[in-house]
């Protein structure tokens, strides 16, 4: 049986006001959208528009809301690892946004294309991984106008789990639209089916940029879902108490999900709160506070119990710079408080350093067993058995032993066990090697890339794949 309860930061009457909060905020003040289109579809539904600024009816919202499905199904290439968002399950997500890759014992560096090989292989290799794709690691060696077709090309190759896509230009999305249909075997798969999940920011305080709404209507137009990312910094581009910030990313969701429905009347969206508590000795982003997640929790409850629709949240806060200690604790404080708030898509959540600018495979491995652990303490106890074990604890009584009973055999091959930590005694260890976790990490590593099969495309597709960015580049010079 699953733990009774999640966590709950807010009343529910707390809850109502931070909601009417949000209301009021965007009747009165108004949410900046730098789009044409975008503020000629408001106008085109009589919302009230003065310049760039729209303005928002408790109506509208509460209409929008009600259109927003609570679960909706992310499918795969191969139907076995489509998943069901929103279902109450916790669905792994890759990290996302990194510039740099931590090797043990070096410099860090900047990523490359291999390095995004080598984390969609990872994530496809991993039993407890759900969701592929996104950009882990920027490919830094590729022109930034063509470097989506080449991730979401590797994407492809290496992986058949259901992909998360990234926000674009319109352009740059079509295309790697494109690429999913070529893939899938057809425009209508992209019609009928949510193949593709994108993450889009906020530019906060209050407003959209010209390149999130050509992202959000590419998108939305095309029939795909949209996580709808704020990632506002109190103190910096929020308010700097936990609940300002919290009803700052309240509202510019809610007015996203009111376009995206206006756009697509049905169409999925995951509310998919991102916001941190700023370094203020710096004035600098950093994830690493426990504010951080109390941000995130407000949402994810208003999501989760008042809004009804699926939930994603960051949890792979660390400012570390290496897989160290602090790591270790900031990682599973953000983890472990996100499972037991609620979220269903956990993202940012395998090998993250420095702020989610920096990557490490070894921390992807030692992430793994942290995940597996939170999942395992979540997954709460077996109560249904209470009168067997009564019975056992008065049969063996003080005069016996657990360990060679039939019970302990039947069950001892389903405990928990760790993915990279050692739970020998030291000599056993020492004479083993003495490798601390990130020396095995390390080695598990290089065990699973040796393992991974080179592609999941067919000759057919992936030369049509290929021809098509060769297209692509081309029509650029």
């Amino acid at each position: 049986m699953a733990l009774h309860s999640e966590v709950k930061v807010l009343s529910p009457e707390e809850m109502d006001r931070v909601h009417q909060g949000s209301l009021k905020v965007l009747e009165e003040t108004g949410v900046v959208f730098h789009s044409d289109e975008a503020l000629e579809i408001f106008k085109e539904n009589d919302f009230k528009v003065e310049g760039k600024t729209v303005f928002f009816s408790a109506t509208q919202v509460e209409k929008a809301l009600e259109q927003a499905p609570p679960t909706y199904e992310f499918c795969a290439r191969n139907p076995e690892h489509t998943v069901s968002v929103g279902s109450k399950k916790h669905l792994l997500q890759p990290a996302f946004g990194c510039v740099f890759v931590q090797e043990p014992g070096k410099e860090r560096r900047k990523g490359t294309l291999q390095d995004y090989i080598n984390y969609q292989r990872l994530v496809q290799g991993s039993d407890l991984i759900q969701l592929a794709g996104g950009v882990p690691i920027v490919a830094d060696e590729i022109d930034p106008d063509v470097r989506h077709l080449h991730q979401m090309y590797a994407s492809l190759k290496y992986t058949d789990k259901p992909l998360i896509g990234w926000a674009a230009t319109q352009r740059q999305t079509n295309e790697m639209l494109d690429l999913m249909e070529i893939a899938y075997g057809g425009k209508e798969v992209l019609e009928s089916r949510y193949v593709l999940g994108s993450g889009i920011n906020p530019l906060s305080p209050l407003s959209y940029s010209t390149e999130t709404l050509e992202c959000v209507i590419a998108n939305a137009k095309r029939n795909q879902v949209l996580l709808i990312t704020p990632a506002a910094m109190a103190g910096i581009t929020a308010p700097i108490d936990v609940l300002g910030t919290a009803l700052l990313q309240n509202a510019e969701t809610l007015a996203c999900i009111v376009l995206i429905q206006l756009i697509k009347p049905g169409l999925p969206v995951v509310y998919a709160p991102a916001s941190v508590a700023g370094y203020m000795k710096r004035a600098s982003f950093c994830t690493g506070s426990p504010e951080s997640i109390l941000i995130n929790l407000v949402s994810l409850q208003l999501a989760r119990d008042l809004y009804k629709i699926p939930t994603r949240t960051l949890t792979g806060h660390t400012d570390a710079k290496v897989p160290d200690y602090q790591a270790g604790m900031e990682t599973m404080q953000s983890l472990l408080l996100s499972c037991l708030g609620g979220a269903e898509i956990l993202t940012q959540s395998l090998g993250t350093l420095e702020s989610y600018m920096t990557i490490s495979f070894e921390k992807f491995i030692l992430d793994e067993e942290m995940f597996s652990r939170a999942m395992r303490i979540h997954q709460g106890m077996d109560t249904s058995n209470l009168d067997e074990t009564i019975a056992l604890i008065q049969e063996v009584a003080s005069s016996g032993n657990y360990l060679t009973h039939p019970s302990t055999f039947k069950k001892f091959r389903d405990c928990w066990q760790p993915i990279a930590s050692d739970w020998q005694d030291h000599d056993s260890w020492y004479r083993a090697g003495g490798k601390d976790a990130v020396e095995m990490a390390h080695e598990i590593y290089e065990a699973r890339m040796a393992q991974e099969p080179e592609t999941f495309l067919d000759e057919t597709t992936e030369k049509a794949i290929l021809d098509y960015i060769k297209q692509a580049e081309a029509s650029r010079k």
